[in-house]
């Protein structure tokens, strides 16, 4: 063989060459370089892989989140299996007695009207008198002590259910006597002068302790018959301001008063009878239309101790003077 003879040229001809570091090239098929778009659309297309992967890492972590990556057919068991017991354990809950549970008192009817409202306001309007001012009030105590000692029965109830219950009877002994029809209205009522714990007829005041020093914890003298006497709408309670004074008993003794029916504020029917009056207090009512002191020197006392004489003799003021008030501002 001629040293100039030619070598065999290698698999790929003249493509195959070798750079500085002996690293062969273009081996194989000579591959044109790729065109301008072409290479656009290769790193587009490599950008949507990379957003694609991107998308799929971020689903995977949220099942994972939701259900810890099993599949939705587990999952869906595993929520059926819940819903069972939960309704297991609740037809459970209801098949359990429930403890009874004491009604609460009813608060949507504690503003009825009176069922009298309507006719006294009728009576009053009509002897209106707008002559008539306030007592000033350092003439009143110039004016002659209201007081019923001489006059009335004064009557201070044991602390006890029996005494209470007696009590009860004689009061509705005493108003089936003074049962009154009023002008206008084929109705028949009778009143009962109201305080807190007093309650008074024509001719007798009846003091009810309700509470008192020593009494035991549960012990209660509020008996049936005292609040049937108290709910009754045919005996219209009287008094100045007597509708906050029954909300608070029936807060307290379980809506014993009832829906307050059968309680008439005073305080509305003197404006219909004197409406030049500004001041409409049981004290100052009493001073300008009767004349007479009612001493309040008691009001702030510990009622809950043994009663005074004094403190007794202010309790069934109070009471006795709503029915003088209420003869004069109807005129009955």
């Amino acid at each position: 063989m001629s040293e100039h003879a030619e070598l065999p040229t290698p698999r790929g001809g003249a493509d195959v060459e070798r750079d500085a570091k002996g690293r062969r090239r273009g081996e194989g098929k000579s591959k044109a370089a790729p065109a301008m778009g072409q290479k656009h659309q290769c790193q587009t297309t490599s950008a949507q892989q990379r957003r694609m992967s991107g998308h799929r890492q971020r689903n995977r972590q949220c099942r994972q989140k939701d259900g810890g990556g099993k599949p939705r057919q587990q999952q869906t068991a595993r929520s059926d299996d819940s819903s069972r017991k939960n309704s297991a354990s609740s037809s459970n809950a209801d098949a359990r007695p429930k403890a009874p549970t004491q009604p609460k008192p009813n608060r949507m009817q504690s503003n009825r009207p009176c069922v009298a409202e309507n006719i006294l306001s009728s009576l009053a309007k009509c002897r209106c008198d707008e002559q008539v001012l306030d007592c000033k009030k350092d003439q009143i105590k110039d004016l002659p002590k209201h007081e019923y000692r001489e006059t009335k029965r004064i009557v201070v109830v044991a602390s006890d259910p029996a005494a209470v219950d007696r009590a009860v009877r004689d009061i509705r002994a005493e108003l089936s006597v003074s049962q009154r029809k009023m002008r206008g209205s084929s109705h028949q009522f009778r009143f009962l002068g109201f305080d807190t714990e007093t309650l008074g007829t024509p001719t007798s005041a009846y003091l009810i302790r309700l509470r008192c020093e020593g009494m035991k914890q549960g012990h209660s003298v509020m008996t049936e018959d005292l609040v049937n006497l108290l709910s009754d709408p045919s005996i219209i309670k009287v008094g100045v301001g007597i509708r906050s004074d029954a909300t608070e008993l029936n807060r307290v003794y379980n809506n014993c008063c009832g829906d307050l029916c059968s309680y008439q504020d005073l305080m509305p029917l003197s404006k219909l009878r004197y409406p030049k009056l500004t001041r409409r207090g049981l004290r100052n009512l009493t001073a300008t239309v009767l004349r007479r002191n009612l001493p309040k020197s008691c009001q702030m006392s510990n009622w809950e101790r043994q009663l005074s004489e004094s403190m007794i003799t202010y309790a069934a003021a109070d009471a006795l003077v709503s029915l003088d008030l209420l003869n004069d501002l109807i005129g009955e």
